[in-house]
């Protein structure tokens, strides 16, 4: 278990440093060549090292990157799920849970979505006719089970 421990404490460091690198290398490098320049996607994070890594090496390094990062947060997510089965008593309580949280969470990540489409994306790439409305009657039918099945739980009727 010592040992596990110091395992994780010294990947937890390593990845903490080479993040901080990455961030300073990036913010130096954009500093000097493009004062300014935006940093909210990855492309433009690996814009940013291109001076030093070249365009297809600071691609490459920040997808190994992104790749790396989902892998860590996949395997947290599952040993969070996995310490939750194992406290758990009764499993079915658990899953019914598990689905009216999702239900709750639903209309707010649709409603962030539909949000976006309509103030992010140009006018040519917005939805429009049928599907526009097809899209948004479904999401008002997932509000509307989403908000009734939260309701049912909080009341305890479920």
């Amino acid at each position: 278990m010592r040992a596990a421990r110091l395992d994780t404490a010294l990947g937890a460091i390593v990845t903490q440093v080479v993040m901080i690198a990455i961030v300073v290398a990036v913010a130096a490098t954009i500093g000097t060549t493009h004062p300014g320049a935006s940093l909210n996607s990855i492309g433009d994070i690996a814009s940013g090292l291109t001076p030093f890594l070249g365009h297809h090496n600071a691609v490459v390094f920040f997808g190994l990157g992104t790749l790396g990062a989902a892998t860590v947060a996949a395997l947290v997510v599952c040993l969070a799920g996995a310490l939750l089965v194992l406290v758990t008593p009764n499993l079915v309580n658990l899953s019914v849970d598990v689905e009216v949280l999702n239900a709750c969470l639903l209309p707010v990540v649709l409603g962030f979505l539909l949000i976006l489409e309509r103030r992010a994306l140009p006018a040519a790439f917005r939805m429009h006719g049928i599907r526009q409305l097809t899209t948004y009657t479904l999401t008002g039918v997932v509000f509307t089970l989403g908000f009734y099945t939260g309701f049912q739980a909080l009341t305890g009727h479920l």
